[in-house]
């Protein structure tokens, strides 16, 4: 994996139902049942416009994800340009932003393909809540997310990458962190954000961006059609997961999948055979400042982290 050696490192136009009397004849030609039944459903069940991501797994392919939304307006341009080029990502949702006018923004990830994850309800530190609170800020999260779509997240991104192993050990799923950090939340030319991604992207990284601002939408309506221009698939965490064959475990803390072996952190002493880092970008929550993250350990694991938004 490569990262920066300093790098602080996108109407409802139904027409109205038609008044025009009809002017076709109608016709009283007996139909069976059978006819009439299969008719109606091709009628009422139209062909989906949503292409199939076909996967290619001895091909590049990197996660983009975003944090923080649903946005409306923003995380809506993000999945225009996902659309446009048939591309997935994941997006790390806080469950209070939710709400009425954000709900189509989740029914239309699920339906381009794209991946939903539980970012707490309210964008609290995980680590600085008891972990009865902790597990209820996810939990909450988990019921936003499953009255909206059906669907339980089966991801988490913690607000900060703040966490600790009675949190991983109560909650059991994946945590997601990221190997290329955009820090796009204080980037304000969209071209910079491109920029970054683009000279230090690697096979398997999984990118952290966020879709609550306005810079990210416009850096994804460049940046997606330039790393497929790369030859880069675009794909949630799980398929880059599922494609590359890593074997996951409750609790894992996941950096990336490359080919020559994923970065993770174990609850059970599994060491992953990827050679870490020396370098990883951490966030001080407070000033919301990139600083040196302690990374490595005798085992060559990450042993702490108190990053990300």
């Amino acid at each position: 994996m490569q990262t920066a050696e300093n790098p602080e490192i996108l109407q409802d136009e139904t027409p109205a139902a038609s008044s025009e009397t009809l002017t076709e004849p109608f016709s009283t030609e007996s139909v069976s049942e059978s006819e009439l039944e299969s008719e109606l459903e091709s009628e009422t069940e139209p062909e989906s416009t949503v292409p199939v991501l076909e996967i290619d797994p001895d091909r590049p392919m990197i996660a983009l994800t975003y944090d923080d939304g649903p946005a409306v307006d923003f995380s809506e341009r993000i999945l225009d340009t996902l659309e446009k080029y048939q591309a997935h990502a994941t997006f790390f949702l806080v469950g209070d932003n939710i709400t009425e006018d954000t709900e189509k923004i989740l029914k239309r990830e699920v339906a381009l393909g794209c991946e939903i994850g539980n970012h707490t309800l309210s964008h609290k530190n995980l680590e600085k809540l008891s972990l009865e609170d902790a597990v209820l800020q996810l939990s909450e999260c988990d019921d936003k997310i499953y009255q909206c779509t059906g669907i339980k997240a089966s991801l988490v991104r913690p607000p900060y990458g703040a966490y600790n192993d009675a949190i991983r050990e109560a909650d059991k799923r994946m945590f997601i962190y990221w190997s290329l950090n955009t820090n796009d939340w204080k980037r304000e030319d969209p071209d910079e954000i491109c920029d970054i991604v683009m000279e230090y992207i690697d096979d398997g990284d999984i990118i952290l961006m966020h879709d609550i601002h306005e810079q990210s939408a416009k850096a994804s309506q460049k940046l997606i059609p330039a790393l497929i221009e790369k030859g880069y698939q675009l794909v949630t965490v799980s398929e880059l997961i599922h494609y590359r064959n890593l074997q996951t475990e409750d609790g894992m803390v996941l950096f990336n999948v490359h080919p020559d072996g994923a970065f993770f952190n174990s609850l059970y002493g599994t060491v992953c055979d990827y050679e870490l880092q020396k370098e990883i970008i951490s966030y001080d929550e407070e000033e919301h400042h990139p600083a040196q993250a302690e990374t490595e350990s005798e085992s060559g694991l990450l042993t702490q982290s108190t990053e990300q938004e």
